[in-house]
């Protein structure tokens, strides 16, 4: 294997510097522009295990009775689940509610060949906030 890559000394050397190639003290050697730092979270994800512990907490339950609650409103054969896909709103009082919508049918591009394609139509949940659960949101910190 080789050493590393060396670029021609004096006025080249300047350029690649100024073009980033090359470090001032390198002597020459290429160097790779440092990385970008990670992206910072725009916001904030609550997980599911955190909902459990926080329910855990406030109910002074042990976390897998909590997770059982959390799956009884929540999982995917759990009672909101259920309902909505009976066709039903689940409304809750000062929070929102849950319904389903339809999606009409509409044409796409297939990411891989650019060709297009048609969508079929499909039922698809939607949440509508309560107005007490807005204005908790847009409350100042």
């Amino acid at each position: 294997m080789r050493g590393p890559l060396r670029l021609p000394p004096a006025r080249d050397t300047v350029k690649a510097f100024a073009r980033g190639l090359a470090a001032p003290d390198s002597g020459g050697a290429y160097s790779p522009p440092p990385l970008p730092p990670p992206l910072p979270r725009k916001e904030p994800v609550v997980k599911k295990s955190e909902l459990v512990a926080a329910a855990a907490k406030r109910l002074g339950l042990s976390k897998a009775r909590a997770g059982e609650v959390v799956d009884t409103f929540f999982g995917t054969e759990g009672i909101l689940a259920g309902e909505l896909r009976k066709g039903n709103t689940v409304q809750i009082s000062g929070f929102g509610s849950f319904e389903t919508r339809p999606r009409g049918a509409r044409s796409g591009r297939d990411p891989k060949t650019g060709k297009t394609i048609s969508i079929r139509p499909a039922i698809v949940p939607a949440f509508r906030p309560g107005s007490a659960l807005k204005e908790l949101v847009n409350r100042r910190k």
